[in-house]
């Protein structure tokens, strides 16, 4: 977990979950990519795709697009960062030098002139959800990062595939309260990292808590999907929540 300095303003966003089969989202984010001010920080929390399979997906041609779109933004000067989500903690050193994207597996921390934030995907979070959280340690394992890299292409997209499947079928068969974000495992990684604001995404719906007094708990809407799917911070530390517009006209 890394410490940036305050200074320069920033924009948030998560959850594109971006496919390679899909060249109109895929359209989408890069022209809306294209309109980002390189003086502002890109932080991307998560999922920036639905699946990653490896340096394998680096060759995908309906991802090409957005890995031009990310390296032409790094040579022009702008910084972008992601840290992995659940769909896609595979992203490795091999994407990083094909983009210029600097990763952050496990969430970073934040110096701005709003305070010190902690920056997550949000899924660590839904600590009563045990199942899921025995699974996404044996996932993050490195004998699973290995076989990723020994694994044929077409055996990894099927194994993909049958996990993605398999989670939305589970997903509405559980009890809602145990497999949400928990304000107590929020409030443990706030005071663990020093931080005062915590900012992530993953539930794909906005939400504001205050946890306890001077400590806050933001959640992004996934992007192109509501009203408060980007914030903009300024180099003040002022606070500004808009919406992409992606795929959907503005509403006059």
């Amino acid at each position: 977990m890394v410490a940036h300095s305050a200074g320069r303003g920033r924009l948030f966003i998560a959850d594109l979950h971006l496919t390679d089969l899909d060249g109109k989202q895929v359209r989408e984010f890069v022209e809306w990519l294209a309109g980002v001010e390189l003086a502002s920080d890109l932080w991307i929390l998560g999922d920036l795709f639905e699946y990653w399979l490896g340096p394998a997906h680096l060759e995908s041609p309906g991802f090409a697009p957005v890995i031009a779109a990310l390296a032409k933004r790094s040579r022009g000067g702008g910084f972008t960062a992601v840290v992995p989500g659940n769909r896609d903690f595979l992203l490795d050193a091999a994407f990083e030098q094909a983009t210029g994207v600097q990763l952050f597996a496990g969430g970073a921390g934040l110096s701005t002139e709003a305070g010190d934030w902690l920056l997550l995907h949000g899924d660590e979070l839904c600590t009563r959800d045990r199942g899921y959280q025995r699974l996404r340690k044996v996932l993050r394992s490195r004998f699973t990062r290995w076989l990723a890299r020994t694994m044929p292409g077409w055996c990894k997209r099927a194994l993909a595939e049958r996990l993605r499947r398999a989670s939305r079928s589970a997903v509405p068969r559980k009890d809602p309260s145990k497999i949400a974000m928990q304000a107590d495992a929020a409030r443990e990684a706030l005071q663990h990292a020093g931080a005062t604001t915590l900012l992530c995404g993953h539930a794909h719906g906005f939400q504001h808590r205050e946890l306890d007094p001077g400590l806050d708990w933001w959640v992004l809407d996934a992007f192109g999907h509501g009203q408060h799917d980007v914030l903009r911070m300024a180099a003040d530390g002022g606070l500004v929540w808009s919406y992409s517009w992606v795929g959907k006209p503005p509403v006059a």
